[in-house]
């Protein structure tokens, strides 16, 4: 065997170990970008006055989320049956504050100051006020806190600044999933149409592909494990900078 073999073989076992390691060592991308860095809805989307608004509203207390959850009844008044079902709802949650790390809990009925805040003029939707610890990540908590928020007969919801950001980071990351395969079939089609020959593409695009997953997982190791990487996203940045 040649020198020049030897040398292309070690080449090629060196780079299939380092895959190999990129791979296993690969954090979990979307508990990592909801962890370290977020996607930030401009300033002046209605979540994001209501989170500046919902600094002056509530217990204060330190190290919590702000949490809100809505019992609707469309555009009718909530029942008598509705209101004793969404109470126990309350009650509940009250129950199993441990359970969900929940610090404070704001309800309608707590007060006539909080009947005047928390239930609708037209008597339609009442809501609830949770301050939650940051023990679980933004997406786990809301999971957990819709399974046990339903109420039979009312329509509810639970929301926040916090959450509404986690859902928009979710929506961005599944658009860039889709994009990449659509890039990915375009680009093998357009190598295909050039080079005349399916394997020739599929090379280049392997090593493209093996580039991408090494540089991905020395990307996401850094952003665990040093902090050193601050993968925000500010859909104004572009406009500020042109201005």
């Amino acid at each position: 065997m040649s020198k020049y073999i030897k040398q292309n073989i070690a080449k090629f076992v060196t780079w299939i170990i380092v895959l190999i390691l990129g791979i296993v060592m690969l954090p979990n991308i979307s508990s990592l970008v909801a962890e370290k860095g977020q996607t930030k809805i401009p300033d002046t989307a209605k979540s994001q006055v209501a989170k500046t608004i919902q600094k002056d509203w509530g217990h204060k207390i330190s190290n919590t989320r702000q949490v809100v959850l809505v019992f609707n009844n469309g555009d009718q008044a909530l029942t008598h049956k509705q209101k004793d079902r969404i109470n126990d709802t309350i009650d509940k949650i009250k129950d199993n504050k441990s359970k969900y790390d929940i610090k404070g809990v704001t309800a309608p009925n707590d007060s006539e100051a909080t009947k005047k805040q928390l239930i609708s003029k037209d008597k339609s939707t009442q809501i609830v006020q949770l301050d939650v610890g940051k023990r679980d990540s933004v997406r786990k908590m809301n999971q957990k806190l819709v399974k046990e928020v339903k109420t039979s007969g009312v329509k509810t919801y639970v929301t926040g600044s916090d959450i509404l950001n986690d859902d928009f980071s979710v929506a961005i990351e599944e658009g860039l999933k889709k994009t990449e395969v659509i890039a990915i079939v375009f680009i093998l089609i357009v190598l295909i149409l050039v080079f005349r020959s399916p394997i020739v593409p599929l090379i280049s695009l392997g090593t493209v592909g093996l580039s991408f997953i090494v540089a991905l997982s020395a990307v996401m190791n850094l952003a665990k494990y040093t902090g050193l990487v601050d993968c925000k996203f500010n859909p104004n940045f572009w406009t500020n900078l042109s201005a």
